[in-house]
């Protein structure tokens, strides 16, 4: 009984929203990739709920961290946006050690500086016409930056 009162609940609220025509235009995907041969712990302070996300990446791995659904058309401003609002410090980890720690909004530093807060260190991809996938690779260079 309580999985079909679930089950027309979902179904009516999807059907609903589809009716109102507030589906989102587009979503963003946004991940960090681990380009290194270290296990390393990301730890991201979030702004607006006052708490810690921690995520462990093996060499190799590529994680989500966000998820955004839009309702206007797709903006190059978004990863900013985002980044901005959501998230204001980022520090990397190996063992017990912190490697990097970077605070700060999301600005255009170049390609000469690989920080998480460097809008120009990030890659950001566009599937089809209503997603986009923006990624953070941590490098080896990232392990051997000074701690702010």
């Amino acid at each position: 009984m309580v999985f079909n009162i679930l089950k027309y609940s979902v179904f009516w609220g999807l059907l609903l929203l589809a009716i109102s025509g507030c589906t989102p235009d587009y979503h963003q995907v946004f991940m960090i990739s681990n380009n290194t041969s270290d296990t390393l712990l990301v730890c991201l302070n979030e702004n607006i709920k006052d708490r810690e996300w921690k995520k462990e990446y093996c060499p190799g791995d590529v994680e989500s961290f966000c998820y955004v659904d839009h309702l206007s058309n797709l903006e190059n401003n978004s990863l900013e946006y985002t980044i901005n609002s959501y998230y204001f410090s980022f520090r990397l980890y190996r063992h017990d050690t912190c490697l990097a720690h970077w605070n700060g909004k999301m600005q255009h530093l170049g390609d000469s500086i690989h920080n998480f807060y460097n809008y120009d260190s990030w890659t950001t991809t566009v599937s089809g016409k209503s997603a986009l996938g923006s990624t953070y690779t941590i490098t080896e260079d990232d392990l051997r930056q000074p701690v702010e």
